[in-house]
């Protein structure tokens, strides 16, 4: 198994090569296009915080799940939060994470099973606002 584990770990974004011609192809691009590497879809919502004053800021990053990242100067050790993990949101932070299962999903079957729901949907596909599915 570990023989699978590519030698090179990569930080999120870094170049690690260009579109084959076949994906090129099947994507009407070229094969200049540069793939980087990808993160998770949490931490990709988290990267926002770049443009605040990322250290001590708490982001809420929220889908079928909530996400609650924290990046910070220093590692933070907390009982039953996950991290601290270095580099792994932000370059040259550290990320301290909590997250509820389901939470989004929740609200949405909420939404779905309310006895207003008609109402609350017919008034998203006008309003163009909010969008559960």
């Amino acid at each position: 198994m570990l023989e699978r584990i590519p030698a090179d770990i990569l930080p999120p974004g870094a170049a690690v090569g260009t579109l084959t011609a076949t994906a090129a192809e099947e994507l009407g691009l070229t094969t200049n296009v540069i793939v980087a590497s990808g993160l998770i879809d949490a931490h990709a919502g988290g990267v926002a915080l770049a443009g605040a004053h990322p250290s001590g800021t708490l982001a809420l990053i929220s889908g079928t799940s909530n996400c609650h990242m924290l990046c910070s100067e220093k590692e933070i050790f907390t009982p039953g939060v996950w991290g601290p993990y270095w580099s792994a949101m932000l370059p040259n932070y550290w990320l301290t994470e909590g997250g509820q299962s389901a939470a989004g999903a929740l609200v949405e079957w909420t939404l779905q099973e309310s006895g207003a729901s008609a109402n609350l949907f017919t008034r998203r596909s006008n309003a163009d606002v909010i969008r559960f599915n």
